[in-house]
């Protein structure tokens, strides 16, 4: 029993020592990698832009917003006349009664009765 050196495949002859293969590896490897880094870099860049579509669609309406003018209340109160109004209180009846200047109410929300002020 032993190991007979004649039965073998051989010594491999084909082989090269010049790093070619290497550097093919590594060039195919890089390759790859950037295919992977251009999918990563065009999905950043297609968020992006929708991101600069979105704010600036934004950035018009807020702009158009601001221009206009509001809504016209000429046929409602005027201020004179909302400052003029009697201020109304709500009071529950419990704790201090609250003090009321000239032209206020205090509505008495237990016994349903208004005091003028």
């Amino acid at each position: 029993m032993g190991i007979n050196p004649n039965s073998g495949d051989g010594v491999e002859k084909n082989y090269t020592v010049d790093g070619r293969t290497d550097a093919t590896n590594i060039v195919s490897d890089a390759e790859h990698t950037g295919q992977e880094a251009g999918k990563a870099f065009a999905h950043i860049a297609a968020q992006t832009e929708s991101a600069n579509k979105g704010t600036s669609a934004l950035s018009k309406r807020v702009a158009a917003l601001e221009t206009a003018s509001g809504p016209d209340l000429s046929g409602y109160a005027t201020k004179q006349e909302l400052e003029n109004l009697p201020l109304l209180l709500h009071w529950d009846g419990k704790g201090t009664k609250p003090q009321l200047k000239p032209g206020w109410r205090l509505f008495n929300t237990t016994t349903g009765t208004v005091e003028r002020g």
